[in-house]
């Protein structure tokens, strides 16, 4: 076999096993994945090729296989949940204004040096009050509390499980029948501060709480029979604990506990909101932490590379994102059962939720291990299998799902996510010129004036380069543009109007900065004024309802 022979059949092999041989660049070039790029992905997928011989193997194996699949058809791994059927949109069925912002970011009456689940019912009855429909934040799922603490949302230990740090503590320990251990909680330093110091808080919170789940560990009569029956409904949380423990049994005892705590906080929003009319709005992930819970539950599941994006404008060397890839034939075969069970874990709780980076359903950028991330390769996922199980347990759970759909995605993926009725993501500030400084979204969506990864409304409208947008709308001034644009969104076609409170607050200091370290503070502002004093402004209170009047007369 020549040498031109063995790298037709791996390029075959390749195309067989999932891989695109090629994709278009940043500046529209065609940019083909070299031999040990593929080599390397193949290699993650579980099929080694380290010579010729086995190029050859393997390719017949996969002819072999692929004739197979074509006549089974994919057995889904719930034995509750519907099977992949042709789509069938979702009804969407008003147009709404939400608040937005993260829980980190929102201050309650007591709390502790960050937001929490209890929280999220006095934001509620604000969103309430402004006449919104719904309320949104960044994910909420597990992350690691041990120092040096990354508080990314988007690299969680687990998406099956949720962040200890926003459980409240004086809730928890009425739940467990224990006075509230008020005088561990940090001083005004932490909880007065413009940024969250996550070590101080989460060392406060882990004193405080194991005090509440020994509490819990020895109370009998309801309590206890609520947090058995927790338990028993939940029979994954015991190896989720068991992992967080690595084999003290009280460190396990305090991770039930927490998990306990946390759930019952946020059913008890999400009954609240529902109350009051505002259905929680929650983030969905695309990754999880290589050394995270799901990884270690689900070792076949995750293949052996580094997702992350090719070389752009912005980042001229490729992005290598840090989390591993779920393996899309293995997922297929396993009946996309992890899958499902993130999907309602979120819709447990959630009316609204956002699928982070939704091109990944349908192909994902994998760099192999000791690659740099210019040399990866796309991965094709069996997309409209999994926007079919994403819809179907959206209906299920009378819940609208947005996806995130920013940057260069195939038309393809459009097309399907608008056969499933799944909302698309529109940001204004990227279509806006000076010819058309107010563009709106020309399909179904969800639609803002930015997001946790670009700069701040304010700061965005104060850069000199945006003059030219400024001299055409008519202002230089930040807090009169926003109300503009967030009125022709309003007066718009979108389903959705995210408004983010910060930006309200005439902040300037974003979210994230993507490609920056700790150093840059990331994940932590707060916002400068409580939910209470929020709620005693009435020039928001006119703005906000101004908005949601707005939507309901428009584009019936």
């Amino acid at each position: 076999m020549t040498a031109d022979d063995t790298r037709r059949k791996l390029r075959k092999l390749a195309r067989l096993r999932g891989i695109q041989l090629s994709y278009k660049g940043h500046d529209g070039t065609t940019v083909r994945a070299s031999t040990n790029t593929l080599v390397g992905v193949l290699g993650a997928l579980g099929h080694p090729v380290p010579n010729a011989a086995a190029i050859h193997d393997q390719l017949r194996l996969a002819e072999a296989e692929q004739r197979a699949d074509a006549r089974r058809p994919v057995a889904v791994g719930r034995g509750d949940a519907p099977p992949p059927q042709p789509p069938r949109r979702q009804q969407v069925t008003s147009r709404k204004v939400g608040a937005a912002a993260p829980l980190y970011a929102l201050r309650g009456r007591d709390d502790w040096g960050v937001g929490t689940f209890r929280d999220l019912v006095a934001f509620a009855d604000l969103a309430s009050s402004w006449g919104a429909g719904l309320i949104g934040t960044l994910p909420l799922f597990a992350t690691s509390t041990q120092s040096p603490i990354d508080p990314s949302p988007y690299l969680p230990l687990s998406r099956l499980f949720w962040n200890e740090l926003y459980v409240d503590v004086a809730h928890a320990a009425g739940r467990a029948g224990c006075e509230p251990p008020t005088s561990m909680r940090p001083g005004p330093q932490v909880v007065r501060g413009e940024r969250v110091d996550y070590e101080a808080v989460a060392a406060a919170k882990r004193r405080a709480l194991d005090r509440c789940a020994t509490a819990m560990h020895t109370a009998d009569g309801r309590r206890r029979e609520d947090f058995e029956r927790y338990l028993a409904a939940h029979p994954e949380l015991g190896a989720y604990a068991d992992f967080r423990a690595k084999g003290d049994e009280g460190t396990a005892r305090y991770h039930r506990f927490v998990q306990y705590a946390a759930a019952t906080q946020l059913a008890e929003a999400a009954a609240h909101g529902d109350q009051v009319g505002v259905g929680l709005y929650l983030d969905l992930p695309v990754g999880v932490h290589p050394e995270g819970f799901d990884t270690w539950a689900n070792p076949d599941l995750f293949a052996d590379a580094q997702v992350g994006a090719p070389p752009d404008a912005m980042a001229p060397e490729g992005q290598a994102w840090g989390f591993p890839p779920l393996h899309p034939q293995r997922l297929r075969a396993s009946g996309y059962r992890y899958i499902i069970d993130t999907l309602r874990v979120a819709l447990r709780y959630a009316r609204t939720i956002r699928i982070d980076h939704i091109l990944g359903m349908q192909r994902l950028y994998w760099i192999p291990i000791g690659f740099d991330a210019s040399a990866g390769a796309y991965v094709r996922y069996p997309h409209d299998e999994l926007l079919t199980i994403v819809a179907a347990e959206a209906r299920r759970a009378g819940a609208t799902v947005i996806g995130e759909d920013l940057g260069t995605v195939s038309p393809e993926i459009v097309r399907a996510m608008d056969r499933h009725g799944i909302l698309h993501l529109f940001i204004q500030r990227f279509g806006a010129t000076p010819d058309d400084p107010l563009p709106q979204p020309r399909r179904p969506s969800a639609a803002s004036v930015g997001s946790h990864d670009l700069p701040r409304f304010a700061a965005y409208w104060s850069a000199p380069e945006q003059r030219a947008l400024a001299d055409a709308l008519g202002t230089r001034v930040p807090a009169e543009a926003l109300r503009i644009c967030l009125d022709s969104l309003a007066c718009g076609p979108a389903n959705y109007v995210l408004v983010d409170v910060a930006d309200l607050e005439g902040e300037v200091e974003p979210d994230n900065r993507p490609g920056t370290g700790p150093e840059a503070g990331n994940w932590r502002r707060r916002l400068p004024r409580s939910i209470e004093e929020l709620a005693g402004d009435e020039s928001l209170r006119e703005l906000m309802t101004g908005l949601a009047a707005a939507t309901k007369g428009a584009h019936r």
